[in-house]
């Protein structure tokens, strides 16, 4: 068998460094102060006949304790988030966030202060943030809470999010 040359070495080891320095950075796991937050957005509905989004499987089991029986999944996103800051959910239906600020971190516990925002149009068409409700809550790391939003006429939005 024959051995990689000098040069072979050199080349691979010269391009999976380019490739680290490009790669996007993340926090390591475990480190203190720093999470990366999951957000999954459900707009949750009665019907007739039930329905339950395939790409809701994995809090499927959350769903079913809500008092609905239809759920769509809205939005699904993860960012990395620091002691202090906050992250969104994003919008959905148009009109709801949900942010969570990390307060603090320890090796299986999570305290963040959660909030629901209300965004509404003035009569000039000026859009305004109303924080409506809030929360302050120790919780499991990687485990998925529910926050269940202001109640619309036909359903419900309902933010599960976890922290890792």
């Amino acid at each position: 068998m024959r051995r990689p040359t000098r040069f072979f070495m050199l080349t691979a080891t010269a391009l999976a460094m380019a490739l680290a320095a490009t790669a996007p950075t993340r926090a390591a796991p475990g480190q203190k102060g720093d999470a990366t937050v999951e957000f999954i957005g459900v707009y949750a509905t009665k019907e007739a006949k039930p329905h339950c989004d395939p790409a809701l499987l994995k809090i499927r089991k959350f769903l079913e304790g809500t008092g609905y029986n239809s759920f769509i999944a809205i939005s699904q996103t993860s960012s990395a988030l620091a002691v202090g800051k906050n992250a969104t959910s994003g919008r959905l239906k148009d009109t709801y966030e949900l942010k969570v600020g990390l307060n603090e971190v320890s090796d299986k516990t999570v305290k963040v202060t959660v909030t629901w925002v209300l965004y509404e149009k003035d009569k000039e068409g000026k859009e305004t943030a109303n924080p409506l409700q809030n929360y302050v809550q120790t919780m499991a790391k990687g485990k998925f809470q529910p926050f269940i939003g202001p109640l619309g006429k036909t359903g419900a939005v309902i933010v599960f999010f976890a922290l890792r």
